[in-house]
């Protein structure tokens, strides 16, 4: 399982991704995930409406385990990210980064 996580490290830590991302190698992620969800989903022939619904609400959950599990405390929140208002921003831009590239693989 370690060699797995190393080489989502490895992948993220590119530095043609640092930077177009600006460092946020999560975003990127996100954007990497949606997209191959989406094309896996439309190889098996799923409708994409529906698809779309289902993706958005992934997304919004795992954002809610990132806030609640990952960091328990605003103070732990406060030092990864800055401020509060500095994670909901880079949640909500995960969620769209998902999205988009979720939409955009059924097209």
């Amino acid at each position: 399982m370690n060699s797995v996580f190393g080489l989502i490290h490895d992948i993220c830590s590119w530095t043609p991704i640092d930077q177009m991302f600006g460092q946020n190698r999560m975003l990127w992620l996100h954007i990497l995930s949606g997209g191959l969800l989406g094309f896996g989903l439309r190889k098996l022939g799923h409708s994409s409406r529906w698809n779309i619904l289902a993706m958005f609400g992934l997304t919004i959950v795992w954002e809610l385990v990132e806030y609640f599990v990952e960091t328990p405390s605003r103070a732990e929140i406060v030092q990864i990210y800055g401020s509060t208002d500095r994670f909901f921003y880079d949640a909500g831009g995960d969620i769209i980064g998902a999205l988009v590239a979720f939409i955009l693989s059924f097209i």
